[in-house]
């Protein structure tokens, strides 16, 4: 059973924050940097290999991130009375300072690495692969004031969760599934559903409410066991669907890697109860649970300054996944990439003006 409760006497909401949530974000962080390593020679390889196999799984598998980012997002920041001038001249303007300095950021590098000033102006005006999730959260938070008032009823709330999975999720899936059995009925029900302009449920506003209503939700034994073995199917779905549809194409298909896919929504809820339903009975200390806030913390800088690294490997020390067996090379990147990535993230945090809006 499934049912709205009060969170305020959940024992995990202490001092203000809410710690599950630390976990959640934590994971997620360096869920994505998993997936970046694993996707950057994931297409330049044959789907027969023992490496490509390994990066399928490490990026299939992770694809429940960049959605639990967004619904941590909404988890904290719906359900709040908020003015609209605060909500731009707070949480709006430093996510879009952030962007600027990033974009700025990996524009130079790239001018430095290439010495093309057009294709380095692009970037900075489009940003670098990974910033495409602040102009989202940006897109998100101007339009908060509306969400707010769909969640403020539970009704409203199912309601609009129930357009998402059937129109952002179902219909999108069924659409991206039919050329492969009639391209002339795809053609037909890609026109229709284009003809229906339905905007207003079909991009991460979805995932963004999922969170807050997940977060306020009440959530029996039985049912968290149902919610678990849905995302354990979708992750398998995900690895092995990749393999059969690339093995029968020749080459790589990413048809099941999108976070619109009923397959990644069914990892993203899972990944969520478990961080909500479980963290709680990890008997952790004191100073665990300072070392998961800490990382917390820094998340968002090992998610800003993580493609640096990784490109600094790659254009420097011609380290990638390729570089040695993938069995080894995608773990070694991944902790070295991490690693490398909090410490910078860590100093930034410590220097001031800096720390408030850059990171």
């Amino acid at each position: 059973m499934i049912e709205i409760s009060n969170e305020n006497n959940n024992p995990l909401v202490r001092r203000g924050r809410v710690e599950y949530i630390d976990f959640l974000r934590v994971i997620s962080t360096f869920a994505v940097v998993l997936l970046h390593i694993a996707s950057q020679n994931l297409r330049s390889i044959g789907v027969h290999s023992l490496s490509w196999h390994i990066f399928n799984i490490a990026d299939a598998g992770t694809r429940w991130a960049v959605p639990v980012f967004v619904m941590i997002s909404g988890a904290l920041f719906l359900g709040r009375e908020q003015k609209i001038e605060k909500l731009y001249n707070k949480n709006i303007f430093r996510i879009f300072t952030c962007l600027i300095f990033w974009s700025a950021f990996y524009a130079v590098v790239a001018f430095l690495t290439d010495h093309k000033a057009a294709a380095a102006f692009k970037q900075f005006i489009t940003g670098k692969t990974h910033l495409w999730f602040l102009f989202m959260i940006i897109g998100l938070y101007i339009i908060v004031p509306f969400l707010n008032k769909i969640v403020e009823s539970k009704e409203l709330t199912r309601y609009y969760l129930l357009i998402f999975f059937v129109v952002a999720v179902l219909l999108q899936q069924f659409i991206a599934i039919m050329p492969y059995f009639s391209t002339y009925l795809s053609s037909a029900f890609k026109t229709a559903f284009s003809n229906m302009k339905f905007n207003f449920a079909l991009g991460y506003s979805g995932y963004f409410i999922l969170g807050y209503y997940l977060k306020n939700t009440r959530i029996s034994r039985k049912a968290e066991k149902i919610i678990y073995f849905l995302g354990l199917f979708g992750m398998a779905a995900t690895i092995l669907g990749t393999i059969a549809v690339s093995h029968s194409k020749g080459k790589t298909n990413t048809l099941l890697y999108t976070d619109f896919g009923l397959n990644v929504l069914l990892m993203a809820v899972a990944v969520f109860v478990f961080g909500k339903m479980r963290f709680s009975k990890i008997k952790l200390t004191d100073r665990s649970k300072a070392v998961i806030g800490k990382l917390s913390k820094y998340s968002f800088g090992i998610y800003l300054v993580h493609y640096f690294v990784m490109d600094m490997l790659k254009n420097c020390l011609h380290f990638t996944t390729l570089s040695f067996n993938a069995v080894l090379s995608v773990p070694v990147l991944f902790l070295l990439i991490s690693g490398i990535s909090l410490l910078i993230s860590a100093v930034i945090n410590r220097i001031p003006f800096l720390n408030k809006y850059i990171i």
